[in-house]
């Protein structure tokens, strides 16, 4: 049996529940962001703004 894949409306994509891993809406399916468990996108952007205040407070 062959499944059809339908699009993911904006209205439903905003409705998505709020988590860890971002998603975009990519030709109606959504995309996480990072696909790397490990480096979860608030862990990023943690270390990124940390070496950044480094960085500009030197």
């Amino acid at each position: 049996m062959i499944q059809l894949k339908t699009q993911l409306p904006l209205e439903e994509f905003l409705a998505l529940p709020e988590g860890d891993i971002i998603s975009e809406l990519i030709d109606g399916e959504a995309v996480p962001k990072f696909k790397n468990d490990v480096m979860l996108p608030k862990f990023f952007h943690r270390s990124i703004t940390g070496a950044l205040f480094i960085l500009l407070s030197a």
